[in-house]
C-alpha cells in the first residue's frame, strides 16, 4: 500500500461515507494442487458503497474462454511461444476518479481513535469500481505501447511488427503473451515491467486452474487436478468408471414435490459445469440436461449426476489437443423434441481450429420446433453467429478468412438456408434465425452435408453409445 501510494491520511469528513475494511487471508495453489504462497490482502467492504456518492460505473470485461482457446489453437498452428506474466497487486495500480474514504487499517484495533481516515488515491480490492479502474489503467498503458484492442474481444490486444504479431490475452491481472519471437516477448516484458510491478512466470504452465502442456508441437489443455478434487470431494474415489456420461434413451422428468436437500446436487453440478465450459466438451450435454432439475431433483436425478462423476473417474486425464493442422470449421446439429419435459429440441454446435474444439454449445432451444428441419435450422443459426465471430477474430490477428465450412446432417435445412427450397415451412420462425441465410448468401459460411455418423456435434445433442461417443470426442480433439 505504501509503495503504491494508495492513500492520504486525512481527518474524518463529516459529510462523506467512510468504508470499513477487513483482512482476507488465503492460501494459493497451482494447477497441480501444490502450495504456492500465503496471501494477506486488505479489502474494503464495498457492499456498503452508495451509488452516485462513492462509485458510478463498475463494468469491466473479462475474456471469453472460447477466445483464449482460439489463441492457443493459433499458437499450435503457427508455432508461437506462450509466456505468462502476473501484475502484482493489480487493483492498486488503478487510478481512482471518485472521492472514497476508508477506515485506518490498524492491525491493533484498540489503537484506532477514529479521528483519522484514509482518502484513497488508487482503487483497492473490494471497491465496486476497482476492477474497472484497473482495466482502464491497463488499457491506457497498452495503447501507449502501440497495442490495438481487438474489435471482437475487449481483453485481447495485439501489435504487428515487421511481419510478426504479438498478442496479449488479459484476464484481470493475468496476461498471456503469444508471439513467434522470444526477443519480442522479452522486450514487451521489459517495457511493461517499467510501467507496472509484474512477476515474470516464464513459459506458461497453467492459467485459471487449467494446465497447459506442449509436446511434439501440440498444445494440451486439461483440468486433471480439479477433476480429481471433484471425485474426492464428493466421496467417489472408489467408484467404478463408466464409458459414457449418460445412458442412451434416458428420460428425466421434474418432481413437483420438494427436492432432497441433503444431496449436494447444485454444488456437484456447478463443479462439473466449470469443467464442461473450460476443457471438457464431452460433459457439456449431460451438464446442460441435468441443470434443468436444480430445484426439482429426486434420487433418480442424483443417480444420473453421480454417473457423470463415474465417467469422470475414468477420463479425468482427458485434455483438449491443438495441432499444426486443421483450419477453422464448424458442425451444427439438433435433436428434435428430445426434451421430455416440454418437447423442445436441443441445439449442439462445435467450432474446431487446429484440430481441437475452440467453442461449443449444448442448449435447449427457446422455441418449440415443428419439424426436425426447423430444429436444425435454429441450431444452424446459432452456429453461424459463433462461426462469424471466430472467423473475425482469427482474421483480425492473421489474414481474413474468406469462407468457413459448416457441416449439417439435414439436407432440407441446408436447402432452406441456401433458399433452394421454398421457405413456406419457416414463415413463422423468428427473423433472427434467418441470419444464417445472409451468411450463406454473402459468403462467410459454406454449408455442406455431413452424414449423422460423421457429425461431430452429435454428442452435444443427446446421449450416445460408447463407440459413437468416443468417435465424436476424438474428432473434437479431446485426447486421453
Amino acid at each position: 500500500m505504501k509503495n503504491n501510494d494508495v492513500w492520504d491520511e486525512v481527518n474524518r469528513p463529516e459529510d462523506k461515507q467512510v468504508l470499513s475494511v477487513k483482512w482476507v487471508l488465503k492460501s494459493k495453489f497451482d494447477a497441480d494442487g501444490n502450495f504456492v504462497k500465503a496471501k494477506a490482502r486488505l479489502v474494503a467492504r464495498g457492499f456498503s458503497q452508495k451509488y452516485g456518492d462513492s462509485y458510478e460505473d463498475t463494468f469491466s470485461p473479462t475474456i471469453r474462454h472460447a477466445n483464449i482457446r482460439v489463441l492457443f489453437a493459433l499458437a499450435a498452428k503457427n508455432g508461437w511461444h506462450i509466456h505468462h506474466v502476473d501484475v502484482t497487486t493489480a487493483f492498486l495500480q488503478g487510478k481512482l476518479k471518485e472521492e472514497v474514504y476508508i477506515e485506518m487499517p490498524c492491525l491493533d484495533r484498540s489503537t484506532r481513535n477514529g479521528l483519522k481516515v484514509c482518502k484513497l488515491k488508487r482503487a483497492i480490492y473490494g471497491l465496486k469500481q476497482a476492477s474497472r479502474s484497473w482495466y482502464e489503467t491497463l488499457h491506457a498503458a497498452l495503447t501507449q505501447m502501440d497495442f490495438q484492442r481487438s474489435k471482437i474481444e475487449s481483453c485481447i490486444y495485439f501489435k504487428k511488427i515487421e511481419g510478426l504479431v504479438i498478442v496479449l490475452a488479459v484476464y484481470v491481472d493475468d496476461i498471456i503473451i503469444f508471439c513467434s519471437s522470444l526477443t519480442t516477448i522479452g522486450k514487451f516484458k521489459a517495457d511493461f515491467g517499467a510501467k507496472f510491478l509484474i512477476r515474470d512466470l516464464g513459459r506458461i504452465h497453467s492459467y485459471l486452474g487449467v494446465r497447459v502442456r506442449m509436446k511434439d508441437g501440440n498444445i494440451y489443455l486439461d483440468q486433471e487436478t480439479y477433476a480429481r478434487k471433484i471425485i474426492e470431494k464428493f466421496g467417489m474415489t472408489d467408484c467404478a468408471p463408466v464409458a459414457t456420461p449418460m445412458e442412451t434413451g434416458l428420460s428425466l422428468v421434474k418432481d413437483t414435490s420438494k427436492p432432497n436437500r441433503k444431496q449436494p446436487y447444485q454444488k456437484l453440478l456447478g463443479c462439473l459445469l466449470y469443467l464442461a465450459v473450460f476443457t471438457r466438451p464431452d460433459l457439456m450435454h449431460a451438464v446442460s440436461v441435468l441443470s434443468q432439475f436444480n430445484t426439482c431433483h429426486t434420487d433418480a436425478h442424483w443417480g444420473v449426476l453421480k454417473r457423470v462423476v463415474k465417467y469422470l473417474q475414468g477420463t479425468s486425464h482427458y485434455s483438449l489437443r491443438y495441432s499444426k493442422t486443421g483450419d477453422l470449421v464448424g458442425f451444427s446439429d439438433a435433436t428434435w423434441g428430445s426434451c421430455h419435459i416440454d418437447r423442445r429440441s436441443y441445439t449442439g454446435y462445435v467450432m474446431l481450429l487446429g484440430g481441437g474444439a475452440i467453442s461449443w454449445q449444448s442448449r435447449k432451444q427457446g422455441k418449440t420446433a415443428l419439424s426436425s428441419a426447423e430444429a436444425e435450422y435454429v441450431a444452424l443459426s446459432e452456429c453461424a453467429k459463433e462461426a462469424v465471430a471466430m472467423s473475425n477474430l482469427v482474421g483480425e490477428l492473421q489474414k481474413p478468412i474468406a469462407t468457413i465450412p459448416v457441416g449439417c446432417d439435414n439436407q432440407s435445412t441446408i436447402a432452406l438456408a441456401r433458399e433452394e427450397k421454398a421457405s413456406k415451412s419457416l414463415r413463422h420462425v423468428d427473423i433472427r434465425y434467418h441470419f444464417v441465410k445472409e451468411c450463406v448468401e454473402k459468403g462467410p459460411l459454406r454449408l455442406h452435408f455431413v452424414p449423422t455418423k460423421s457429425m461431430v456435434a452429435d454428442v452435444l445433442t443427446k446421449p450416445l453409445a460408447t463407440e459413437e461417443h468416443q468417435a465424436c470426442i476424438v474428432k473434437m480433439g479431446v485426447a486421453s
